[in-house]
């Protein structure tokens, strides 16, 4: 049994992009992580400012040079994206691949990849950007990731690969204490997750159109232009848009609360097969929520393969829209699937029982390398191959190691 005193004395270097899984785990993990953020301008607001340090530029250089003045400070790197992985690569450092969205689904290192949610299946990449982008996943300390099918895909790569199934649900707290109001007094429903392919939008908009009963829909106006989803596929979606959605500007992180609970009921991913960070988020609000649950995809919790409870079981808009007409008009269904839902997140999302889950990884992998600094004679050719690649794409005319 690893002692408290002796994780207390671990210090982790966190790096994330577009994620929140290391800035919530730093507050339950008994060892100390500092934790990075590479800005975006799309993410702006996207989470909790609280104990973030962000790089204040997106040059490449200049993010690399700041960890290389501190990283001797610490014990041990984890990142959470193929941008946060890419600055610990060049800085040296050792380092832990958390895969927690779609990066293992897509990883650049191929030329094509086949993903059902996605209708693009090819990065316009060049071969020595794949090299690059292979040598930063080969020289990950190790590579972790949750659910049944992320991690069989992340096997088909590494067969090293840790599963971690528990996750820590942070949900922001309101900035006021103040009495929550509906909406309107018709039935609403919320749809936080981005407008894309990739998370069902088309099948959730299909089957509102299919719906009897009369409600509103309050639709995030979350879009990104990325590898899987194009602004041709924005606009090819937003024809078929109903009329009951409404669009509203992105939410800060500090907000979505109130969010949640003026909603009666919340719609997540539709392509994916099991439960998000907004599944899981409305779920501990006691939110009746609907989202794609593919079967097939076990839990391991405490040594037990549990199934989720989320509804439906298909991507068929018939079958969502019956749903959907069922939370509107059933009280009693309503409050008998936040039950089952509520139950399976508090379990899933228990953040004691997942910081320590991982404060076994910091100790076991701080002992292995010893030092965050890997001392390898390579970062000359790490360099000189990231930017012959980068500097063959004309895509990235913001990346600039030089």
């Amino acid at each position: 049994m690893i002692s408290n005193e002796e994780l207390e004395k671990i210090k982790i270097l966190g790096i994330e992009f577009n994620n929140t899984n290391i800035h919530d785990l730093k507050k339950f993990s008994k060892t100390k992580i500092t934790y990075y953020n590479i800005p975006s301008k799309d993410r702006k607001g996207f989470f909790d400012e609280e104990g973030v340090q962000s790089f204040k530029s997106l040059k490449i250089k200049k993010q690399v040079d700041i960890i290389n003045k501190i990283k001797d400070e610490f014990d041990l790197c984890i990142v959470t994206s193929w941008s946060s992985a890419r600055i610990a690569y060049l800085a040296d450092l050792n380092y832990i691949i958390w895969f927690v969205g779609n990066d293992i689904r897509f990883p650049p290192f191929l030329k094509k990849f086949d993903f059902p949610t996605s209708k693009n299946h090819r990065y316009n990449l060049n071969v020595f950007e794949r090299i690059f982008y292979k040598k930063i996943f080969d020289n990950a300390l190790v590579c972790i990731t949750g659910a049944e099918e992320m991690f069989e895909y992340l096997q088909k790569f590494r067969n090293d690969s840790i599963r971690v199934d528990r996750t820590i649900i942070n949900i922001p707290k309101l900035v006021e204490q103040k009495k929550i109001l509906k909406f309107k007094k018709k039935f609403t429903i919320f749809c936080p997750q981005r407008i894309a392919f990739e998370k069902g939008t088309d099948i959730i908009w299909k089957a509102i159109s299919l719906c009897k009963n009369d409600f509103d829909v309050i639709q995030v106006d979350w879009i990104d232009n990325t590898i899987t989803f194009s602004k041709e596929e924005k606009n090819e979606l937003l024809k078929y848009k109903p009329k009951n959605v409404k669009l509203i500007k992105k939410i800060p992180r500090k907000e979505i609360l109130e969010y949640y609970l003026k909603s009666d009921a919340v719609i997540g991913d539709m392509k994916i097969g099991y439960p998000n960070n907004i599944e899981r988020e409305s779920a501990l609000c006691k939110k009746p929520v609907l989202s794609y649950n593919n079967t097939k995809m076990k839990f391991f919790i405490d040594g037990n393969k549990i199934t989720s409870p989320f509804l439906p079981i298909s991507k068929d808009p018939k079958e969502l829209s019956i749903l959907i007409d069922k939370i509107v008009e059933s009280e009693e269904f309503r409050k008998e699937l936040s039950n089952k839902e509520f139950n399976f997140v508090d379990n899933l999302g228990n953040p004691k029982k997942t910081a320590r889950e991982w404060d076994e990884i910091f100790y076991r992998f701080s002992k292995k390398c010893k030092r965050i600094s890997t001392s390898k004679k390579n970062l000359f050719l790490k360099k000189i191959l990231f930017q012959i690649g980068f500097s063959l794409n004309l895509n990235k005319k913001e990346i600039d190691y030089f």
